[in-house]
């Protein structure tokens, strides 16, 4: 396993940040950082996150561009290594296998606050201090991906956010819920 960190968004270009949030995250595979998206275009990529994974010659066997699709991936991997094993539980509902999920709100830059409709929001923030997305005091110690609200459903909500001045938000970001 080996990981292709993309930067979509400015704090995922710094290399020592990326480096912190892999340690923080506890992921033990290699991670290359491709800051100038040269694996991105070579393998024209148009997903995030995708998932490549090829065989034992090297050669391409099975794509998944975004989230899901990951009990697919894993029998894809033991067809790969001939062994047929029970799935791993999936970690959310969502990604249970023939989970159905709406669509959510597009990605809005910078600190929205507005309507949405998701099964949870997210922002992308950088800086030290405390935002309040809808009365709740989050604390941002780090730059990277922050959780704000989640959902057990796919809601329609409206976001309040406040992101005092030491803290940058670069966007908000909405995932898919499960649908009602």
């Amino acid at each position: 396993v080996i990981g292709v960190h993309s930067p979509g968004f400015p704090p995922s270009l710094d290399g020592e940040a990326v480096r912190d949030a892999v340690a923080r995250l506890e992921i033990d595979h290699p991670v290359v950082l491709d800051q100038d998206l040269e694996v991105w275009e070579l393998y024209e990529n148009r997903g995030w996150p995708a998932r490549y994974l090829f065989d034992q010659r090297g050669m391409l066997y099975d794509v998944h561009l975004g989230e899901g699709g990951y009990a697919e991936t894993e029998c894809a991997i033991q067809q790969l290594l001939e062994v047929q094993r029970s799935l791993m539980a999936a970690h959310r509902a969502e990604d249970e296998p023939g989970a159905l999920v709406e669509v959510p709100t597009e990605d809005q830059p910078g600190a929205y606050s507005g309507p949405y409709e998701a099964g949870g929001a997210w922002a992308v923030l950088e800086g030290e201090g405390t935002i309040v997305a809808n009365g709740r005091e989050i604390t941002v110690t780090h730059p990277g991906c922050h959780p704000l609200i989640e959902h057990e459903r796919h809601t329609a909500g409206r976001l309040e956010l406040d992101v005092p001045a030491g803290v940058t938000c670069h966007a908000v970001c909405f995932t898919p819920g499960l649908a009602t």
